[in-house]
């Protein structure tokens, strides 16, 4: 018995004694991957969809103004390819995106660096969410954005009802000018003289202008001798036909004028 014990306690102080050849060290820790691609690397990073816009900008190298320009172009890229804003970001056509992708690296050779455009996608992908965001929001009234769009369109109507009503002031001078006509200068009607019809040929052309036919005698100065009696007693008959004429009136052959001259004259 005691030669056994001995022979089972030699064993067990084999067995503590005796290093485990077994066993090994524990690994050390392996430093965690980062999301992020190294500096001049273009491979995809495991979780693209969390990459900051500001990682971007900075592998793009580019400053505010440059970096404004692409977004601008991926907004206006996004809108020309009729996308659906009813359905999600992966319910669109693919090849929708493809063009979408290939205008931006086309327009910016700097994003030709993402590998598989990655980068492009997560700038667009960034776009359609902003743009998907403003759409609920400006139809809801009470959000910010929705009253911002509620005074815009109050606005607009108030100005198109201004532009297609004409204003009370124009109105009152259009009709004050159409019904009122103004009062030109006045102008005196000028008096036709009145054509005398005379039986004497000979006289035909001094009643042209109104005036009663005389002879040759009277144009020479025969007959009106004022020193004669009878060229008196002629002046004095002639008087009312004088006044005749000068009122214009037309005197016909039968009361004198010219018959009373030639009596004279044979005389």
């Amino acid at each position: 018995m005691e030669e056994l014990e001995a022979e089972l306690a030699s064993r067990r102080g084999n067995l503590v004694s005796a290093p485990s050849a077994g066993v090994t060290s524990a690994p050390s820790a392996q430093p965690v991957q980062s999301m992020l691609p190294t500096p001049g690397s273009d491979g995809r990073p495991k979780r693209a969809s969390k990459v900051p816009m500001k990682h971007l900008k900075g592998q793009l190298g580019y400053d505010d103004e440059k970096w404004n320009a692409l977004r601008d172009f991926t907004r206006t890229s996004l809108a020309s390819a009729r996308l659906d804003w009813r359905l999600s970001w992966k319910a669109q056509r693919p090849e929708k995106f493809a063009m979408v992708y290939n205008a931006i690296e086309e327009a910016f050779p700097e994003t030709t660096r993402f590998a598989g455009q990655w980068g492009v996608d997560r700038i667009a992908k960034q776009c359609w969410d902003n743009r998907k965001n403003y759409r609920s929001c400006v139809v809801k009234p009470t959000t910010y954005r929705g009253r911002q769009a509620a005074s815009r369109r109050a606005a607009r109507a108030a100005a198109d009802t201004a532009a297609r009503s004409p204003s009370p002031s124009s109105d009152s001078q259009s009709d004050s000018h159409s019904r009122s006509p103004s009062a030109g200068p006045s102008r005196s009607r000028r008096a036709r003289p009145l054509r005398v019809d005379s039986n004497d040929s000979n006289g035909s052309d001094s009643n042209r202008n109104g005036l009663e036919p005389c002879s040759d005698e009277d144009e020479d100065g025969e007959g009106r001798d004022d020193d004669d009696g009878d060229g008196a007693e002629e002046g004095e008959e002639e008087d009312p036909h004088l006044s005749e004429k000068a009122a214009g009136k037309r005197r016909a052959p039968s009361q004198g004028g010219t018959q009373r001259k030639r009596q004279h004259r044979d005389a």
